[in-house]
């Protein structure tokens, strides 16, 4: 797998996976609801590689940098985009003195 090809579809994949991890995290008031999906997200990627047998294209669709998960988070966030939108954000704790 190319350099490049890992780097963009781990980009894509990291700047998804923010949107939800923010809207987690403006919904809850809390970061622990992003940081709980987060290692749910990391425990399955450990389970999925652990179950996957590399038949040699297989590096470029699974784990985290290929595009299996881009497309995934992609299309979540083309389902749930407009639900996510419409959080507002409000006084979410000090700013400092």
């Amino acid at each position: 797998m190319s350099l490049a090809y890992a780097t963009t579809c781990f980009t894509v994949s990291v700047v998804a996976v923010s949107f939800f991890y923010t809207w987690l995290r403006v919904r809850s008031g809390s970061v622990w609801p992003a940081a709980l999906l987060h290692a749910a997200s990391n425990g399955a990627q450990a389970l999925g590689e652990a179950l996957t047998a590399d038949t040699g294209p297989t590096e470029y669709w699974t784990y985290e940098y290929g595009a299996g998960f881009t497309v995934v988070l992609i299309v979540l966030l083309a389902i749930f985009g407009k639900r996510m939108a419409g959080v507002q954000i409000s006084g979410t704790g000090s700013a400092g003195p």
